[in-house]
């Protein structure tokens, strides 16, 4: 009889220790272990962008090409070759820009263009107008590609952006250039004692006297002199 009692006295004392373990969350007086879900995770930095490329390239037809890319070198080839492809002559590079926004504008004879870029698109499309006008173009705006959509185009990457000079283009090949300013034309009056005269005109002041004073001199005048010399102007005697 005593020993059920005491065997059913430990059995309780060894219930009451199990109580006592859950109780302290596994005893033992040390620090409890960190969940699997308590662990400290970092997050890795994202690696950077890599640098853009954006090109443009224009014939002396005015066959224009925007092409992007991770190489400075190759964006430029692959637009000059695509302005060729698409039957541009003579193509050439007029702008090139990194990790930013480049446009395209011509004037509204497209006989005139100007190519600019910038940090937003507006403000690329902004000093491609003003190259325009600077180049001679009229009512210039911002070119509209064969997709239908404007001449600009940004292209983003991990470091600042960046450009080269944009080129000074050309007029249109086949265009008609401004004419050259004309020669001044001077005339002059020369008159006789007996008034024989006579008026010449030329390209020099001195040279234009000298022959209407010798005309009226072989045309049998006397004393002959010039009496009125005139500059891009009419004369009358």
């Amino acid at each position: 009889m005593n020993r059920n009692m005491s065997k059913g006295l430990s059995v309780f004392v060894f219930g009451i220790a199990l109580l006592g373990l859950a109780a302290c969350g596994g005893g033992g007086g040390g620090d409890p272990q960190p969940k699997p879900e308590d662990e400290m995770r970092v997050t890795p930095a994202p690696a950077p962008k890599p640098d853009r490329y954006g090109s443009i390239a224009l014939g002396s037809d005015y066959t224009g090409t925007m092409r992007s890319g991770d190489s400075r070198s190759a964006v430029r080839s692959v637009t000059v070759a695509d302005c060729s492809a698409s039957g541009g002559t003579n193509c050439r590079e007029v702008l090139w820009f990194r990790n930013a926004c480049g446009a395209l504008a011509m004037s509204a004879d497209d006989k005139r263009a100007g190519a600019g870029w910038g940090t937003s698109k507006a403000d690329a499309q902004t000093k491609a107008i003003a190259a325009c006008h600077a180049a001679g173009g009229q009512t210039c705006r911002v070119e509209t590609s064969t997709e239908g959509t404007p001449f600009s185009r940004c292209y983003t990457g991990g470091s600042s952006p960046a450009a080269g000079q944009a080129s000074t283009i050309a007029p249109r090949s086949g265009s008609t250039p401004a004419p050259a300013p004309q020669p001044d034309r001077y005339g002059s009056i020369a008159l006789g004692s007996n008034y024989i005269a006579t008026m010449r005109s030329g390209d020099s002041r001195s040279a234009v006297r000298s022959t209407a004073v010798a005309d009226c001199s072989a045309l049998g005048g006397t004393n002959c002199r010039e009496v009125l010399w005139f500059r891009n102007a009419c004369g009358a005697l």
